[in-house]
Protein backbone atom coordinates (compact mmCIF):
# COMPACT_ATOMS: atom_id res chain seq x y z
CA UNK A 1 0.00 0.00 0.00
CA UNK A 2 1.26 3.49 -0.85
CA UNK A 3 0.42 6.70 0.93
CA UNK A 4 0.40 10.28 -0.23
CA UNK A 5 -0.80 13.73 0.67
CA UNK A 6 -3.22 15.94 -1.22
CA UNK A 7 -3.13 19.74 -1.16
CA UNK A 8 -5.89 22.14 -2.02
CA UNK A 9 -4.34 25.32 -0.70
CA UNK A 10 -7.16 27.13 1.06
CA UNK A 11 -6.93 30.42 2.85
CA UNK A 12 -10.25 31.48 4.36
CA UNK A 13 -11.10 35.07 5.17
CA UNK A 14 -10.20 37.26 6.94
CA UNK A 15 -6.87 37.43 5.10
CA UNK A 16 -3.89 38.58 7.10
CA UNK A 17 -0.63 40.04 5.80
CA UNK A 18 1.77 37.22 5.01
CA UNK A 19 -1.01 34.62 5.08
CA UNK A 20 -0.30 33.22 1.63
CA UNK A 21 3.42 33.05 2.31
CA UNK A 22 2.76 31.05 5.48
CA UNK A 23 0.32 28.82 3.59
CA UNK A 24 2.97 27.93 0.99
CA UNK A 25 5.77 27.56 3.54
CA UNK A 26 3.63 25.25 5.65
CA UNK A 27 2.67 23.14 2.63
CA UNK A 28 6.28 22.81 1.47
CA UNK A 29 7.40 21.95 5.02
CA UNK A 30 4.70 19.27 5.16
CA UNK A 31 5.76 17.84 1.78
CA UNK A 32 9.35 17.68 3.02
CA UNK A 33 8.25 15.95 6.24
CA UNK A 34 6.04 13.50 4.32
CA UNK A 35 8.99 12.62 2.10
CA UNK A 36 11.22 11.98 5.12
CA UNK A 37 8.47 9.80 6.63
CA UNK A 38 8.30 7.70 3.48
CA UNK A 39 5.13 9.00 1.84
CA UNK A 40 5.01 8.04 -1.81
CA UNK A 41 3.54 11.14 -3.43
CA UNK A 42 2.20 14.64 -3.00
CA UNK A 43 -0.67 15.93 -5.11
CA UNK A 44 -1.32 19.65 -5.41
CA UNK A 45 -4.33 21.02 -7.28
CA UNK A 46 -4.55 24.21 -9.28
CA UNK A 47 -7.63 26.43 -8.95
CA UNK A 48 -8.61 29.70 -10.57
CA UNK A 49 -11.24 32.35 -9.79
CA UNK A 50 -12.28 31.01 -6.37
CA UNK A 51 -11.40 33.51 -3.65
CA UNK A 52 -10.62 31.16 -0.79
CA UNK A 53 -9.42 28.24 -2.93
CA UNK A 54 -7.38 30.04 -5.61
CA UNK A 55 -4.15 30.27 -3.70
CA UNK A 56 -2.44 27.91 -6.11
CA UNK A 57 -3.10 29.41 -9.54
CA UNK A 58 0.48 29.24 -10.83
CA UNK A 59 2.32 26.04 -11.78
CA UNK A 60 5.63 27.49 -10.59
CA UNK A 61 4.46 27.24 -6.99
CA UNK A 62 5.34 23.57 -6.73
CA UNK A 63 6.80 22.46 -10.08
CA UNK A 64 10.03 24.42 -9.68
CA UNK A 65 10.47 23.39 -6.05
CA UNK A 66 9.78 19.71 -6.64
CA UNK A 67 11.05 19.01 -10.15
CA UNK A 68 13.95 21.34 -10.95
CA UNK A 69 17.58 20.29 -10.89
CA UNK A 70 18.39 22.66 -7.98
CA UNK A 71 15.54 21.01 -6.06
CA UNK A 72 17.03 17.56 -6.70
CA UNK A 73 19.83 17.02 -4.23
CA UNK A 74 20.51 13.26 -4.26
CA UNK A 75 21.04 11.94 -0.78
CA UNK A 76 20.34 15.30 0.85
CA UNK A 77 17.76 15.48 3.64
CA UNK A 78 16.99 19.01 2.35
CA UNK A 79 15.77 17.81 -1.04
CA UNK A 80 12.00 17.90 -1.56
CA UNK A 81 12.36 15.87 -4.76
CA UNK A 82 12.24 12.26 -3.56
CA UNK A 83 12.33 11.09 -7.18
CA UNK A 84 15.65 12.93 -7.68
CA UNK A 85 14.26 14.10 -11.01
CA UNK A 86 16.57 16.45 -12.90
CA UNK A 87 16.18 17.33 -16.57
CA UNK A 88 18.23 20.39 -17.59
CA UNK A 89 16.05 20.89 -20.69
CA UNK A 90 12.89 21.09 -18.54
CA UNK A 91 14.76 23.42 -16.16
CA UNK A 92 15.43 25.78 -19.07
CA UNK A 93 11.72 25.68 -20.00
CA UNK A 94 10.75 26.51 -16.40
CA UNK A 95 13.17 29.45 -16.30
CA UNK A 96 11.76 30.77 -19.59
CA UNK A 97 8.17 30.35 -18.34
CA UNK A 98 9.00 32.23 -15.13
CA UNK A 99 10.75 35.01 -17.04
CA UNK A 100 7.78 35.46 -19.40
CA UNK A 101 5.00 35.46 -16.78
CA UNK A 102 4.71 39.26 -16.71
CA UNK A 103 5.80 40.18 -20.22
CA UNK A 104 3.98 37.42 -22.13
CA UNK A 105 1.38 35.63 -19.96
CA UNK A 106 -0.01 33.65 -22.91
CA UNK A 107 3.44 32.44 -23.92
CA UNK A 108 4.28 31.65 -20.31
CA UNK A 109 1.09 29.63 -19.92
CA UNK A 110 1.96 27.61 -23.04
CA UNK A 111 5.44 26.93 -21.65
CA UNK A 112 4.02 25.82 -18.29
CA UNK A 113 1.64 23.47 -20.12
CA UNK A 114 4.62 22.00 -21.95
CA UNK A 115 6.59 21.67 -18.68
CA UNK A 116 3.62 19.96 -17.01
CA UNK A 117 3.20 17.55 -19.94
CA UNK A 118 6.92 16.72 -20.09
CA UNK A 119 7.15 16.11 -16.33
CA UNK A 120 4.00 13.97 -16.51
CA UNK A 121 5.42 12.00 -19.45
CA UNK A 122 8.71 11.47 -17.60
CA UNK A 123 6.65 10.16 -14.65
CA UNK A 124 9.05 10.87 -11.78
CA UNK A 125 6.00 10.49 -9.52
CA UNK A 126 2.91 8.51 -10.42
CA UNK A 127 -0.07 9.49 -8.24
CA UNK A 128 -2.79 6.85 -8.23
CA UNK A 129 -6.36 7.26 -7.16
CA UNK A 130 -9.35 4.96 -7.56
CA UNK A 131 -12.87 5.29 -6.26
CA UNK A 132 -14.89 2.39 -4.91
CA UNK A 133 -17.08 2.59 -8.02
CA UNK A 134 -14.05 2.12 -10.28
CA UNK A 135 -12.96 -0.94 -8.35
CA UNK A 136 -16.44 -2.52 -8.42
CA UNK A 137 -16.63 -2.63 -12.22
Amino acid sequence: MKFGIFYELQLPRPWEPGGELRLYQNALDQVELADRLGYDYAWEVEHHFLEEYSHSPAPAAFLVELFSCPGSLPGSPNSLDSSQFCDPRIDRLMRRALAEELSDPTGSRALWQRVDREITDAAPWVPLMASKNDLAQ
